[in-house]
């Protein structure tokens, strides 16, 4: 089954001093942004046991999430 993910970044860059010798920058880094659930491929459908009509317990089931719940950073950089 297809994954994907929306990434982003925002950052600002200051200057606290003039000339900028000293500044900060402040930053926001997101992972899985819209916080979507996408679930594994089924187990066994490597040797088609999973896609077998005879087992309709098992039959196409997902039952685990293959990409990570979305994950915030923020950050506070100072530089001189």
């Amino acid at each position: 089954m297809p994954t994907w993910n929306l990434d982003a970044e925002v950052a600002k860059d200051f200057s606290l001093w003039r000339e900028n010798r000293i500044g900060a920058t402040l930053s926001f880094q997101f992972t899985n942004l819209l916080n979507h659930n996408q679930m594994t491929t089924p187990s066994g459908i490597e040797n088609g046991s999973a896609l077998s009509l005879t087992s309709l317990s098992t039959f196409g089931r997902t039952t685990s999430q293959s990409n990570t719940p979305r994950n915030m950073e923020f950050g506070f950089r100072v530089h001189f």
